[in-house]
């Protein structure tokens, strides 16, 4: 602290750090105040790089300069009620506003999206920036009752207060009802099936709002503990094996004991930064940081080391190995513009708008992305020296789901259509038909997948059917009259196949103990060799055979060589494989395969240079590639297989790639390449440990090395680090454009149990990045975000802007910002003219809080005249404010304030005011009082109270 600010606002920070090898070092950052307004004008990180705020008369912030010079833009145009953001890209996106404050109308640079209100400031109609819109229904309490997509049949939603329950109906015929404690917590969750009903899951709490109790559909009970901070301390399983938590003095995580008695030790330094990790193998892991918390360098349990660097905005710009190091450059907007590592260079273009356009690789063979005004992507297509092939997709105008994909070749002749059919009720997929005549049709009861019929033409070749328990295990399933059953542990782990009679038992680590099966498998022995970066890059076998993969910079297996062949992998933004080629031996590649995927990453078919028209893949219930078909419906390839992949009938006419859960299987190996990692399913688990350590709450998650949590049938595994449904949304987290906005995943992943440590104070480069991220025009006009933003960072906001797009407002009436039904500001003027400000926000625990209420010397607090003037506004609108009594120096007023339906939204308290250098009654001359904080509840109050 200093004394341009009174000593008010914190100023600078030192700390003492300590890192893995015991050298301690200073980190220092600084923040720097305008004086008259007490806003955020400078904050200098770590490295010394600032980030500087500009802000115009009603302290609105206009611009956002970052370290490297880059800067975002804000203009108010208070009399159009419109706000005008400029992206460090020069970007133009426009946002206008009613009198109320609410985002009306938005354009960017492909469209333009329209929202509409009621009388009460309910969201009606969210618009999209292709003119479509989602509509909602609202009850008698501002609760939405209805969501309307569109296209599909609405979802609704039913209350019943007496009850505390909420129905939700979204055209299933399967409707989950929600029962709630007294609290609103959810303690009772049920699907309403015809037949009748099923509960789901059931809760209990503690009296801090903890979950103490999970009981799954089965009745499985898993219970938690918790220490008085609420932190978790213990997960007990159904059956009765406990993992256990402990922590520092700081809320670190440094103990994770496992039910059998192993642990892993970790420990952090001074500012809460995960420094050394010990497994139960006392192996030891360390981690290095920068002055700004960017993991510096890392040393494996084989004492491995990578080191990092970044730019001025904390990206990564270089991550070396001891045999190889990658280099990466960005944009202004911190999209990656190119990538150099062992194979070549790769690089990539954006759309002004943001959307990738373009990966070339390093052999210049290169992807190309077209999109819709709704950034939905409608075009791919592959070019390289030899080969092009274009991937055409509609979208359902209103739902914005696929209705038509088209393969063209690089004539711009098509080779082949898919046509979509959604059940409008309940929105799932009812049927896919490709031209060829290739037709799958699929039923559902409620939400889970029932059957899968197969016709070529009128020809029905394939026929599945599933069946369920109430955890939505598959019991039985019949795979073209082949029929099997299946039952789980109380964990939801595979316990009995009728497949192959077998029989699983597992240990107190969730391992795979035991297995009986009248199944023998021919298991070949093999080495496995890694690099630096502990990537699988060799496999030699028992008779004989080695295999080498080769890896790209974001850790993608894309070439594979065997008896001196080469073959090259293209992949697109979901870390895809859109087209394979041979690698000639001047370093050419000629295109032997390209792979068509919907959007949501389904394998439909391929094209093979030199061959007539597609090849098309058939899969089941699971994904599973089950055959290749020709143009004219043959059937080229034939596969069966086992629970956990393994291959059983493998009858082939043409080479390839994708098998088992869609994903990529290497014949000579028999093992599956699931990116992150590779997966054995010969004996049902992963080769190496996962980065990613899993879920404290979920035990199951915590085993590095077990495939899909031990339940094959249910799940599937496409990144190597998590388990999904096969038809989960999820396929779009690989997502567009995401990939090559950062690369930090890894550390995100890599030590993600440390979840309870956090940073205090000003010494937060995490939240000095969130400001950055945080887009200035969204901070601009709904500064609820920023003053979450400064919190996090250790700074509290000083002063407010009344409403963000009136250009002063001197009566009571213009003084009042709608934000919504519940949410208003206030901005109070004194008789002399002197403004206040006191913001009402209503939050999710339906109290109102406000900020820090600034008053200055010679203010007589009975003066104001917001009472009359606003409450008359207020009234008007159907809002009042109950305020009893006056405002003092010594007394706390509390104000109730109701909505337009006559409910009680919350209020506002109006604290006693305390301050420095009392005389009297009156506050020292200029002092701003500053002694509020915010309690775990959101309110607001003095120091020391």
């Amino acid at each position: 602290f200093n004394e341009t600010h009174n000593y008010i606002f914190p100023n600078k920070q030192s700390v003492t750090v300590t890192d893995a090898a015991g050298v301690s070092g200073e980190l220092t950052t600084e923040a720097i105040y305008i004086p008259e307004t007490g806003m955020l004008y400078q904050y200098v990180d770590g490295k010394g790089q600032a980030i500087t705020y500009t802000y115009d008369d009603l302290n609105r912030v206009t611009a956002v300069t970052y370290a490297d010079g880059t800067q975002t833009k804000i203009e108010y145009d208070d009399t159009n009620n419109r706000i005008v953001v400029t992206d460090a890209a020069g970007q133009r996106t426009e946002r206008f506003f009613d009198p109320f404050g609410r985002l009306i109308k938005e354009t960017n640079g492909r469209g333009t999206a329209e929202h509409r209100y009621n009388e009460y400031g309910d969201l009606i109609s969210k618009g999209d920036f292709n003119g479509s819109a989602t509509r909602y229904d609202y009850d008698a309490w501002g609760r939405v009752i209805a969501e309307q997509p569109g296209y599909f049949a609405a979802t609704r939603y039913q209350f019943d207060d007496g009850a505390n329950t909420k129905i939700t109906m979204d055209g299933t015929n399967n409707p989950i009802k929600e029962t709630y404690d007294i609290l609103g917590r959810v303690k009772m969750k049920e699907e309403l099936n015809p037949s009748g009903n099923v509960v789901l899951a059931r809760y209990e709490y503690d009296y801090a709002g903890n979950v103490t109790s999970s009981t799954d559909a089965n009745q499985n009970v898993t219970k938690y503990e918790y220490d008085v901070l609420g932190r978790l301390l213990a997960v007990t399983d159904s059956e009765g094996k406990t993992t256990r938590y402990q922590y520092d003095l700081s809320g670190n995580m440094v103990e994770v004991k496992y039910a059998d008695g192993n642990t892993v030790q970790k420990r952090y330094d001074e500012i809460g930064r995960l420094i050394q990790q010990t497994d139960p193998n006392k192996q030891t892991e360390k981690v290095y940081y920068d002055a700004n918390s960017n993991i510096s360098r890392t040393i494996d349990k084989n004492g491995q080391s990578q080191t990092f660097e970044y730019d001025p905005l904390n990206l990564l710009t270089k991550a070396a190995a001891a045999d190889e190091t990658i280099t990466y450059s960005y944009d202004a907007l911190g999209k990656r513009m190119s990538m150099t590592d062992g194979t070549g260079t790769t690089a990539y273009g954006y759309y002004p708008t943001g959307e990738l356009a373009s990966i070339q690789y390093p052999d210049q063979t290169k992807l190309s992305f077209d999109y819709d005004t709704r950034q939905l992507r409608t075009k791919q297509t592959i070019n390289a020296s030899n080969f092009a092939m274009t991937s055409n997709i509609d979208y359902l105008y209103e739902a914005g789901v696929p209705t038509k994909l088209r393969a063209l070749d690089g004539n711009g002749t098509m080779l082949t259509e898919f046509t979509y059919n959604f059940n409008q009720q309940s929105k799932h997929l009812a049927k896919l038909s490709a031209s060829n005549g290739l037709n799958e049709i699929y039923n559902y009861d409620g939400y889970n997948l029932a059957s899968i019929q197969q016709k070529q033409g009128e020809a029905l070749f394939g026929n599945y059917s599933y069946t369920y328990d109430n955890n939505r295990n598959i019991t039985a399933k019949n795979d073209n009259g082949a029929a099997y059953q299946f039952s789980y542990d109380t964990l939801n782990r595979i316990k009995t196949s009728s497949q192959f009679n077998e029989a699983y038992t597992y240990d107190q680590r969730d391992n795979r103990s035991t297995l009986q099966s009248d199944q023998v498998l021919d298991i070949k022995g093999a080495t496995y060799t890694y690099d630096k970066r502990n990537r699988l890059v060799k496999v030699t076998t028992e008779d004989g055979k080695a295999v080498s993969y080769r890896y790209n910079g974001d850790n993608l297996m894309v070439e594979r060589t065997e008896g001196g062949v080469t073959t090259r992998y293209y992949y697109d933004d979901r870390a895809k494989i859109v087209a394979e080629g041979k690698v000639e031996g001047v370093g050419s590649v000629t295109i032997t395969a390209a792979y068509v995927h919907d959007s949501n990453g389904k394998l439909l078919a391929r094209q093979v240079p030199g061959q007539n028209g597609l090849q098309y893949y058939v899969t089941n219930g699971h994904g599973d590639v089950t055959e290749i078909r020709d143009a004219q419906g043959n059937v080229l390839n034939r596969y069966t297989y086992d629970i956990w992949g393994n291959p059983l009938v493998q009858e082939e006419t043409v080479p390839n790639i994708f098998r088992y859960s869609g994903e990529y299987w290497d014949a000579s190996t028999n093992l599956q390449y699931l990116r992150a990692r590779w997966y054995d399913p010969s004996v049902g688990r992963f080769i190496n440990e996962d980065t990613y350590e899993g879920e404290m709450g979920s035990p199951l998650s915590l085993n590095l090395y077990t495939y899909v949590a031990n339940n094959p049938l249910k799940y599937i595994d496409f990144s190597g680090h998590d388990y999904v449904l096969p038809s989960s949304s999820r396929f779009r987290e690989l997502a567009q454009n995401n990939a090559y906005v950062g690369m930090l995943e890894f550390f995100q992943k890599s030590f993600k149990i440390n979840q309870y440590s956090g940073y205090d104070g000003l010494l937060n480069p995490a939240a000095a990045e969130n400001l950055r991220l945080l887009k200035a025009g969204y901070r601009a006009s709904n500064d609820s975000n920023i003053q979450k933003v400064m919190e996090i960072q250790g700074l509290a906001l000083r002063n407010d802007a009344c409403s963000y797009l009136a250009g002063g407002c001197q009566d009571g009436a213009a003084s009042i910002t709608f934000r919504s039904k519940d949410s208003l500001t206030i901005t109070a003027y004194n008789k002399n003219g002197d403004s206040q400000l006191i913001d009402v926000m209503k939050n999710s625990e339906g109290d109102i809080v406000y900020r820090t209420l600034i008053l200055t010397a010679g203010i007589n607090p009975n003066n104001w005249n917001y009472i009359g003037d606003v409450d008359g506004y207020l009234r008007d609108r159907g809002y009042t404010i109950e305020y009893p009594g006056k405002l003092s120096w010594d007394n706390t007023v509390k104000a109730k304030v109701l909505n337009g339906r006559g409910n009680k939204i919350g209020e506002v308290h109006i604290l006693q005011p305390m301050y420095e250098g009392r005389t009297g009654r009156s506050p020292k001359i200029g002092t701003y009082l500053k002694h509020f904080h915010y309690d775990s509840n959101k309110r607001m109050h003095h120091y020391g109270e």
